[in-house]
């Protein structure tokens, strides 16, 4: 059985592109345009791993994040951002982020990122 992955993201073509890799990679991958959205999902279909866009409108990924550990779920988490910088990417790690990865990255890596958190899971 393949992996569930939710991808969280407000911009319509980052979704589109990392469903089309991870999918290629042999994933099962679900979406979500944005945070409330997001945690409807989790709440009624939980995923095995989140990718979480940072920015977005509604709720943030880190208010995204929160809301997750705070309700007990200990989904592991990658946090993705075009807006990197050391204190975003420390602040998501201490909320309970897996890893935080900025764009552009590589699809080797992101796929590195997930395996590891995924067997950490089992």
């Amino acid at each position: 059985m393949s992996e569930k992955i939710l991808i969280v993201d407000d911009e319509p073509s980052n979704r589109k592109i990392l469903v089309q890799e991870l999918t290629h990679k042999g994933f099962a991958v679900d979406t979500a345009g944005g945070g409330s959205e997001a945690l409807a999902k989790i709440e009624s279909a939980p995923p095995d791993l989140v990718i979480l866009d940072y920015m977005m409108p509604d709720l943030s990924g880190l208010e995204v994040l929160k809301a997750l550990r705070k309700r007990g779920n200990d989904t592991p988490v990658i946090m993705i951002t075009a807006y990197g910088s050391v204190e975003r990417a420390v602040e998501a790690m201490k909320v309970g982020a897996y890893d935080f990865i900025t764009r552009p990255f590589d699809p080797d890596h992101i796929e590195l990122v997930i395996r590891k958190a995924l067997e950490r899971q089992d």
